[in-house]
């Protein structure tokens, strides 16, 4: 097909930019990755709040704060910049917020004690919501620039590379948060934990100032609210296969209600010290970053709706092991199973949402599926923790399995996207191709 109104850009230099904004997003996501490593959410965060004192319920408080916050800002936010022509810029500022809050939970971690004040424990969410906010408002624009510089036959060794780098470095903040636990006595070995955390963030962010956008998108007709509104409603009613897609995801999220858990059971069940919860987050980081580009390439040859069945299947099999495990040396292959479960549905959710729509509508699509999926993830810790305080870790295990087989079964119900309807291929400004 020809361009409508498109200029072509000759091959080197698309070469050139896909080359820039390739290690760009790289190195980004490396000083990210250690800085996710060094504060694990399901790992290190866990235990540190376990070690307050806190029940299980309020621990599953956090990570649905966090799923929260992930998804709330995504549909204003697709709204609002969808038809940006230029979107690097925003992308750039809506992190700061995200790193500056780590400043400020380190110094209200080393504050703390068990039992912690609840003013400090109020501040500490607060920021934490501050964090996971502003990297919901991130995503659709992270999505919109992807979809925009990266043709749709590049991107699962895309994901699968730039999460590589990101698990790389998660695996490397862990390790050296391993180290900072052991050496330092609770609570200043986590305050440290998460200042590093604050550092690494800072670092990977000053690195996006690198991303080179260089042609702006065509512009589209700006839409009222109402309309908007009415546009989701219709992409609900009338695309069965995305909803039944969301449907599935929605499922695959209250499978997700032991997974926060895993951490806090293994130091319970063995009687472990701090260090291993930094020990779990590096199997389980290792795990993701060896899964991640096989699960791309993988999915670009028989589609990423198998990434995402096998990948349930394994995270049900982490949880087996997981109840099963007769020593600690056993239990860490729940985690490793676990890392390459959380990868396959990195990897497929990432690449099945983009496979569903047509370029204009990315920033929309991903708001919608996110903010649609968002009750569910949200809820699964909470009620994972209140399970597992009134009928303990045994039962709840068990019930979060039957949900990831039922999601699994949901998933093979789904047809392929790609051939079911037509393979949109990547940024209309770079390839010069229109719909």
């Amino acid at each position: 097909m020809g361009g409508v109104g498109r200029p072509e850009v000759k091959e080197e230099a698309l070469r050139a930019v896909l080359r820039r904004n390739f290690w760009t997003f790289s190195l980004c996501e490396l000083a990210w990755g250690l800085g996710w490593g060094a504060s694990d959410s399901s790992t290190i965060m866990t235990v540190f709040l376990h070690k307050l004192g806190l029940p299980k319920t309020v621990i599953g408080l956090v990570p649905a704060l966090l799923v929260l916050g992930f998804a709330l800002p995504e549909l204003p936010i697709a709204y609002l910049t969808e038809r940006l022509p230029l979107k690097r810029r925003v992308y750039l500022w809506l992190h700061l917020p995200a790193v500056l809050s780590w400043l400020a939970i380190s110094w209200l971690a080393l504050l703390m004690r068990n039992p912690p004040s609840p003013l400090l424990f109020a501040l500490f969410l607060f920021f934490y919501a501050v964090y996971a906010l502003s990297i919901g408002a991130v995503i659709p624009l992270w999505y919109a620039l992807i979809a925009k510089l990266i043709p749709q036959g590049m991107r699962g060794r895309l994901f699968g590379l730039v999460n590589l780098f990101s698990a790389v470095g998660a695996a490397g903040g862990a390790t050296l948060a391993g180290a900072v636990l052991r050496a330092l006595p609770f609570p200043r070995g986590y305050a440290t934990c998460f200042g590093l955390t604050f550092v690494f963030f800072l670092v990977g962010t000053a690195t996006l100032l690198l991303i080179v956008e260089p042609i702006p998108s065509p512009a589209t007709p700006k839409v009222s609210v109402g309309e908007y509104l009415r546009r989701l409603k219709r992409m609900l009613t009338l695309d069965r296969e995305f909803s039944l897609y969301l449907a599935a995801r929605a499922v695959g999220a209250l499978a997700g209600m032991a997974s926060p858990f895993l951490a806090v059971y293994g130091v319970e069940k063995f009687n472990a010290p701090s260090g291993t919860a930094a020990n779990f987050a590096l199997v389980l980081l290792v795990a993701h970053s060896a899964a991640s580009p096989l699960w791309g390439l993988w999915g670009e040859r028989r589609g990423f709706r198998w990434v995402a069945i096998v990948g349930g299947w394994i995270g049900v099999l982490s949880l087996v092991v997981a109840l099963l495990s007769p020593s600690l040396g056993v239990y860490y292959l729940a985690f490793l199973l676990n890392g390459a479960a959380m990868a396959s549905g990195f990897i497929a959710h990432s690449n099945l949402v983009l496979d569903f729509c047509p370029y204009e509508e990315k920033a929309t699509f991903v708001g919608l599926a996110g903010t649609i999926t968002a009750p569910f993830m949200a809820v699964a810790p909470v009620a994972g923790g209140k399970l597992i305080d009134l009928i303990s870790y045994t039962p709840t295990f068990i019930i979060s399995s039957a949900m990831g087989l039922l999601g699994v079964y949901m998933l093979w119900l789904l047809p392929e996207p790609r051939a079911s309807r037509r393979a949109f291929e990547g940024d209309v400004a770079l390839r010069g191709r229109g719909r």
